[in-house]
C-alpha cells in the first residue's frame, strides 16, 4: 500500500472516508451520505441521516491536537453555550456519551481524534463581503473576548499558546527546515526582522487578563457563518491562550486583498470597539501581529509536506510570503 503521505489528494481523501464513515458507527443514527467539504490541516466530512438532520466531523491531523486538548476545545465551547447566547458549534455525543473519540483505518497513519458537530444553515461571504457584514464579525469576536475574560480554566483545561514561537510556525509537527531551505538571498533578513518585531510587540503587550485569554486563533471570513438571525463562529481547532489582537489581527489579514479592505477593517473594528475597548497600541501592534501571521502560514506550508496541495504550492507561497513581508518591513521602517 502507498504511503498515505505519497498519496494524491483524492487517494488520501478516500481513505480519510472510510474512516469517517467507522467514526460515524458510533452515533446511533443511519447514514444517508458522507460528502467532503475540505481536506486541509483537518478534513471535514458533510453527513446527513436519514431523517435529514446534518452534521460536519472533523478529523484532526496527527501531532497537533491530542484527545485531552481537543477535549479542552469541547469544554470551551459548551461553557461558551450555557453562558452566553453566542452561536458557536455545538458537539454531538456518541451513544457512549464520548464527544471525542479517537478512530483508525487501514492506510491512514496513527488514529485519528474525531468530533462531530451539528451543522448549522447559513452563508460564507468571500468578495461579496460587506462592511456591514465586518461590523458583526467585529461584535461577535469582542462578545468572544468577553467571555474568554469571565473565563476560570479549570485543572483539565488544556490548550496551545500563541507565543511568539508557536504563532511563527516553531511547533514539532512542522519542519522548520524545509521552511528555511525555500529561502532567497536577502529573505533570512526580512524573517529575522520579522521575528523580532513580532516578539517586541508580543511582549510589550504583555499577559495582563485585558489583553490575553483565550482565542479563537483562526477567525477568519471561512469560519465565519452568517445566518438569517445572526452571526457566528466555526472552527475552534485553533483556540488557545493568546493576545486577543492576534484574533483582530486574523481577522484584518483575511480581507486585506479584498476590493473594499479599507471599509472592511474600518468596520470590523467599528463593531468590535461598540462592544469590547481595544489598546492604544492598535496599529503597531495589529502589523506586527499580521506579520507575523503571514509568517506563520508560510512556514506551516512548507513544513508540513504530507499533504499534496502544501507539497504543489510551498515554493510560491513562501516566496509570495517573504515578498510581502519585506514590503511591511520597509513600511515598519518608514514610520
Amino acid at each position: 500500500m502507498i504511503p498515505f503521505a505519497q498519496c494524491t489528494y483524492r487517494a488520501q481523501v478516500a481513505r480519510l472516508r472510510k474512516l469517517a464513515q467507522r467514526a460515524l458507527t458510533q452515533y446511533g443514527f443511519e447514514i444517508a451520505s458522507v460528502r467532503l467539504i475540505a481536506h486541509w490541516n483537518n478534513a471535514t466530512f458533510d453527513v446527513r441521516d436519514q431523517k435529514g438532520e446534518r452534521y460536519v466531523l472533523r478529523i484532526g491531523r496527527p501531532g497537533f491536537q491530542d484527545v485531552s486538548q481537543v477535549a479542552s476545545e469541547v469544554l470551551w465551547l459548551s461553557r461558551i453555550e450555557q453562558e452566553t447566547e453566542l452561536c458557536v458549534p455545538h458537539v454531538v455525543a456518541t451513544t457512549l456519551g464520548e464527544r471525542v473519540i479517537e478512530v483508525g483505518a487501514d492506510g491512514v497513519p496513527e488514529d485519528r481524534v474525531c468530533v462531530l458537530f451539528h451543522r448549522r444553515h447559513g452563508f460564507f461571504y468571500d468578495r461579496k463581503l460587506m462592511p456591514h457584514h465586518y461590523e458583526q464579525a467585529g461584535q461577535l469576536m469582542a462578545q468572544l473576548h468577553l467571555s474568554a475574560q469571565a473565563f476560570v480554566a479549570p485543572m483539565e483545561f488544556e490548550r496551545k499558546a500563541w507565543t511568539v514561537e508557536t504563532a511563527l510556525g516553531c511547533v514539532s509537527a512542522v519542519d522548520q527546515a524545509a521552511f528555511k531551505a525555500l529561502l532567497r538571498p536577502g529573505d533570512e533578513v526580512t524573517y529575522l526582522a520579522v521575528w523580532d518585531w513580532y516578539a517586541e510587540v508580543w511582549h510589550t503587550l504583555g499577559l495582563h487578563e485585558d489583553v490575553y485569554g483565550v482565542i479563537h486563533g483562526d477567525f477568519h471570513p471561512r469560519n465565519i457563518l452568517f445566518m438569517p438571525n445572526g452571526v457566528g463562529a466555526i472552527d475552534f481547532d485553533e483556540c488557545g491562550w493568546g493576545h486577543y489582537l492576534h484574533d483582530v489581527a486574523v481577522a484584518l489579514m483575511g480581507i486585506r486583498n479584498h476590493k473594499r479592505s479599507d471599509d472592511l477593517r474600518f468596520a470590523f473594528l467599528k463593531g468590535y470597539r461598540a462592544v469590547r475597548d481595544l489598546p492604544e497600541v492598535l496599529d503597531g501592534a495589529l502589523d506586527a501581529f499580521v506579520a507575523g501571521r503571514l509568517l506563520g502560514l508560510a512556514v506551516w506550508t512548507a513544513g508540513v509536506t504530507d499533504h499534496p496541495w502544501n507539497r504543489e504550492k510551498t515554493v510560491r507561497v513562501v516566496r509570495e510570503t517573504m515578498d510581502e513581508l519585506g514590503q511591511k518591513v520597509k513600511g515598519k521602517r518608514q514610520k
